[in-house]
C-alpha cells in the first residue's frame, strides 16, 4: 500500500507547499496533477502480472504474437480463446518487432491512456486535489491497471472530446475509427460530439430522470439490441445486478451541478459540456442494473466526472459559496479515505492490492 500513499501524498504535499508559500497560480498548483498522473503511469507500466486481472492474459498474448509469423498474427487467440482487435494486434506486433520487453509495452499503453487525461485535468481543473480524489473514487481508476485496450481507447476518447468541443468533426471521426480498432466498445464515443453542442438545463432534469427510470425498468430489452453492435463483447449475460449505489451518487452529482453553479459561465467555459456528460453517465449507469458489462460503456464518460464537479464548485452562485467550499473539502476527504478503506476491507475486484512491480517476481 505504500505506493498508493506516495501516489496521493505527492500531490497533496505539493498543494500544501503552494498554500504555505503563497503560490496560488493555477498553473503552479496544478503541477500536483502532473505528479499524480506521472507516478500513476509508472505504476501501471512497471506492474507485475499479479496486478490487474487481465495482465497475465496480455502477457500471454504478447508472447504469442512474438512467436508467430506476421501472416498469422490476426489468427492468434488469447487465453480466453477470443481474438483481439486488429489495431491492437498490430501494435503488439510492432513492439515485438523491436524486441521491447512486455513492461515497456505496458508503459507505452499507460502513457497513451493517461497523458491526454493529465493534460485535460492540468488545463481545466481549479481544485486539483478534488479532481484527483474524484478520479480515484468515481472514475474507473482501478481499470487502468487491468484493461489495457479499453484504457487506450479511453485516452483517445479524451482527445475526441477536445476535438468535439472545437467542432473538428473529421479528426473526431478519424480518432474514433482508430479507437474502434483498439477496442470495439469505443463506438459509444460518437455521443461526445452532440454532447459538446447540447445545453442541458434545469428544466430538462425531469426528462433525464424519466430516461433513467425507463432504463432501470426496461433496459434489458434495449441491451439486447445494443449488444448486437458490440461484436464478441455482446455475449455477456443480461440479468438483474442490484447495482444502485453509483446510480444514486450520479444523481446527487447532477443535482450539485445544476443547482450550485452560477449562470455566468465566463469562469467555467466547459461547464455545459461536462454537465452533459454527467447526465449521459447517469442514464448509462442505469443500464448496470441489468448487466455489469454496461459499466464498460460508462467508463468512457466517467473519466470526465471530476471536471464536472470541479467546474461546478469553482463557479458557485453567491449564496452557494459556503456550501461549495464545504463540498470541496468534504468530497476530496471522503473519496481519499474511502479509497484506502476500500483497499483494506472492500472489494478488490480487479486485483490491484497489494501493488507489486515486475522485478519482484522471480
Amino acid at each position: 500500500m505504500a505506493v498508493y500513499f506516495i501516489l496521493f501524498g505527492m500531490p497533496i504535499a505539493w498543494n500544501i507547499f503552494c498554500s504555505v508559500a503563497g503560490m496560488h497560480s493555477k498553473r503552479v498548483k496544478n503541477i500536483s496533477i502532473i505528479l499524480f498522473f506521472s507516478f500513476l503511469i509508472l505504476l501501471i507500466g512497471f506492474r507485475s502480472i499479479k496486478v490487474g486481472n487481465d495482465t497475465d492474459e496480455y502477457l500471454y498474448y504478447y508472447n504469442r504474437i512474438g512467436s508467430v509469423d506476421f501472416t498469422r498474427i490476426f489468427s492468434v487467440s488469447s487465453t480466453q480463446t477470443t481474438s483481439m482487435e486488429h489495431g491492437f494486434v498490430l501494435l503488439v506486433w510492432l513492439f515485438n518487432l523491436i524486441n521491447a520487453p512486455f513492461n515497456i509495452f505496458l508503459l507505452f499503453c499507460a502513457t497513451v491512456s493517461l497523458v491526454p487525461l493529465m493534460i485535460l485535468f492540468y488545463r481545466e481543473s481549479k481544485y486539483p486535489i478534488l479532481s484527483i480524489s474524484l478520479f480515484v473514487g468515481v472514475s474507473p481508476f482501478t481499470m487502468f491497471f487491468s484493461g489495457v485496450r479499453q484504457s487506450m481507447a479511453m485516452g483517445i476518447g479524451v482527445i475526441c472530446f477536445i476535438l468535439a468541443k472545437n467542432r473538428r468533426l473529421f479528426l473526431f471521426l478519424m480518432l474514433i475509427f482508430l479507437a474502434y480498432f483498439i477496442h470495439q466498445s469505443s463506438v459509444v464515443l460518437l455521443l461526445l460530439y452532440p454532447l459538446a453542442k447540447l445545453k442541458i438545463k434545469k428544466e430538462h432534469l425531469l426528462f433525464i430522470v424519466f430516461l433513467g427510470l425507463l432504463v432501470i425498468f426496461f433496459g434489458s430489452y434495449i441491451l439486447k439490441i445494443g449488444y448486437s453492435f458490440l461484436g464478441h463483447y455482446g455475449h455477456y449475460e443480461i440479468a438483474s445486478t442490484g447495482a444502485y449505489r453509483m446510480i444514486v451518487l450520479l444523481f446527487i452529482f447532477i443535482a450539485i451541478c445544476f443547482f450550485i453553479p452560477s449562470n455566468n459561465t465566463n469562469n467555467s467555459s466547459s461547464l455545459f459540456e461536462y454537465r452533459n456528460i454527467l447526465c449521459i453517465c447517469f442514464v448509462l449507469q442505469c443500464f448496470t442494473r441489468h448487466s455489469f458489462v454496461a459499466t464498460r460503456i460508462v467508463y468512457y464518460f466517467a473519466i470526465f466526472i471530476p471536471l464536472a464537479i470541479d467546474s461546478t464548485i469553482s463557479n458557485p452562485k453567491k449564496e452557494n459559496k459556503d456550501l461549495s467550499l464545504l463540498l470541496n473539502i468534504g468530497l476530496q476527504s471522503f473519496f481519499i479515505v474511502y479509497f484506502f478503506v476500500d483497499a483494506y476491507f472492500g472489494n478488490d475486484g480487479l486485483n490491484i492490492f497489494p501493488y507489486s512491480p515486475f522485478w519482484s517476481i522471480a
